[in-house]
């Protein structure tokens, strides 16, 4: 017991011993830097900020840009970080939320951290300093695109010495750009929607550059979810940065070099979203009931009773109709040529229409008799004639083409579904 008090007292000398000679080895530093050692200690954490701020913004003007040399640009560099995304395809457009981050130097605002007691880094109001004037390309909020980007975030100041001080802000963004969608290929199709930023100064003034040459940053959950790529019908595929250079009505990837095409140009800083359809079930509530339509337009060819194919038609018919309203809700509105599968299910029911009106005129045809006006309905289900076996009473012609017919609508069904809806 007495062995284990002394290991403990030994220790705590130690660490006493271990402080001192830190303490003084600071003291030393100190007055190498010639600080009053007892201010310097004095001064409290708030007090030392205090100070570094009055001593910062007491002659700075956020309408200046940060340059000391006017004929230098200030580059902002920008690192987009989506938390959420959303697709509105009847509005065509895409909505992101999350943070932007953007960083700068400001050569007004350096100091030495050796007069501040170490201190290195300050926060501030974003509105306190020279913030570049960001705006959207592709918005489509309106009026509401003045505060699409936070203008009341913070900003971390970070001092590289006397001569230039790193600026870092992160404001929250919420983004709602137009996107020309196309669904062609719905529901397979893949959509491509780009936020194109620029700033209202030019470039001798501001240039724009992707933070690192880094992808976006996409974060749609967190922990278990923080893979998650999928949100409602959309997943997302990848996000590629573009820097895009405008002058005089014309884009252009190539860096300007001449100083008057400089003068007049802005930079525009291009992410594209690149998004595919999620849409699992399509196969079971779609093409698996067009394979069954299919199936029931082909099967009354066959079948030897012609009142039977007929009400298989009709029946198929209905049911085409019925269900159109829900395909058509469903589908996204055609901006360019229409879905694959919105075609094949209007030839489906066309073509369920023409054969319907051809087992129709081969019903009739065997009954129309020279005293019998021709156009006479009631003649088509007159007992007269009436057979088991209803193919018999039709002529060996009329019962030979329309094997011919159904064998081609079976080829013609089968090409539709295999190019509009399987491939």
């Amino acid at each position: 017991m007495d062995k284990l008090a002394f290991n403990k007292i030994s220790s705590l000398i130690f660490l006493l011993l271990l402080l001192d000679s830190l303490a003084l080895e600071h003291l030393d530093d100190l007055d190498d830097q010639e600080i009053d050692p007892e201010v310097a200690y004095n001064l409290t954490y708030t007090e030392q900020m205090t100070k570094l701020d009055a001593d910062l913004f007491g002659v700075y003007s956020r309408d200046r840009r940060p340059v000391k040399n006017e004929n230098k640009p200030v580059e902002v560099k920008v690192h987009y970080h989506v938390i959420h995304l959303a697709v509105d395809e009847e509005e065509g457009v895409l909505w992101l939320h999350g943070h932007l981050y953007m960083t700068w130097s400001d050569e007004f605002l350096g100091w030495d951290s050796t007069k501040y007691n170490g201190v290195r880094m300050t926060r501030t109001r974003k509105w306190n300093i020279w913030n570049p004037t960001l705006r959207i390309h592709n918005t489509v909020s309106g009026a509401q695109s003045n505060w699409e980007i936070s203008r009341s975030s913070h900003v971390i100041i970070t001092s590289r010495g006397e001569s230039f001080a790193q600026i870092e802000v992160y404001p929250t963004m919420s983004l709602k750009v137009g996107c020309h969608f196309d669904f062609t290929d719905f529901p397979d199709d893949e959509q491509r929607c780009s936020v194109r930023m620029f700033a209202n100064e030019r470039m001798p003034e501001v240039q724009l550059k992707f933070y690192g040459e880094l992808p976006s940053t996409v974060l749609l959950g967190w922990g278990s979810q923080s893979m998650k790529k999928k949100v409602g019908s959309w997943e997302l595929i990848d996000t590629k940065n573009t820097v895009e250079y405008y002058s005089a009505g014309n884009y252009s990837t190539e860096v300007p070099v001449l100083v008057e095409k400089i003068s007049r140009t802005w930079t525009i800083l291009e992410t594209t979203f690149i998004l595919r359809r999620h849409a699992p079930l399509f196969t079971y509530c779609f093409k698996l009931p067009c394979l069954v339509s299919t199936l029931l337009a082909i099967l009354p060819f066959f079948l030897p009773n012609i009142h039977h194919s007929i009400v298989i038609l009709v029946t198929n018919i209905v049911i085409q109709v019925v269900f159109m309203h829900e395909l058509v809700m469903k589908t996204p509105l055609a901006i360019g040529s229409l879905p694959n599968t919105v075609l094949f299910y209007g030839l489906s029911l066309g073509w369920n229409g023409l054969c319907l009106g051809f087992h129709v005129a081969c019903l009739w045809a065997p009954r129309a008799t020279p005293g019998m006006p021709i156009l006479n309905p009631l003649a088509l289900f007159s007992p007269e004639k009436s057979s088991n076996n209803e193919e018999d009473s039709l002529p060996a012609l009329l019962s030979a083409f329309r094997t011919i017919i159904g064998i081609f609508s079976l080829f013609l069904f089968a090409s539709f579904y295999l190019f509009l809806v399987v491939l």
